[in-house]
């Protein structure tokens, strides 16, 4: 019993367990400073840094996902507003901006095989003629996927 005893006090001391040491100092210079990496060669403006410090990642942030555009080349974009502006496929007055649904009463267009073959992008997806450009349109959900100003 006396034994158990000493052993509690000796616990309840603390002298048996090693007293934790305070932490080292940081380094003089740190990797990183408001969410950017400060080494040589490191992007400024990369996806770590909190929006708060980036005007390009508050604007990425503020963008639904929905309404990022089609992965399209200049010369794609403009080589389907010239198709489809010269197609004989009537002018639509709906106004709609990316990621916005369409009604469902709105017929869409098919886009042409050859800009199918050339842009495997746009498979599934049709088209609506603007006064001022083309909608892309994924049928199904009538989402608007991208629009191509003239």
């Amino acid at each position: 019993m006396r034994i158990l005893i000493s052993l509690a006090a000796v616990l309840l001391s603390g002298t048996c367990f090693a007293q934790p040491t305070q932490p080292a100092a940081g380094p003089a210079d740190p990797v990183f400073v408001n969410g950017a990496l400060t080494v040589p060669g490191a992007n400024k403006d990369s996806q770590t840094v909190p929006a708060k410090f980036s005007e390009h990642n508050a604007q990425v942030d503020a963008l639904p996902i929905m309404a990022y555009p089609l992965a399209l080349s200049d010369q794609q974009r403009q080589r389907i507003l010239d198709v489809v502006m010269a197609a004989p496929t009537p002018v639509s007055t709906v106004q709609a901006t990316t990621a916005q649904q369409l009604p469902g009463l709105v017929a869409l267009n098919d886009l042409p095989p050859e800009l199918l073959r050339d842009t495997p992008a746009l498979q599934g997806m049709s088209y609506l003629k603007t006064s001022d450009g083309v909608l892309i349109v994924r049928a199904p959900t009538m989402i608007v996927v991208d629009s191509i100003k003239r």
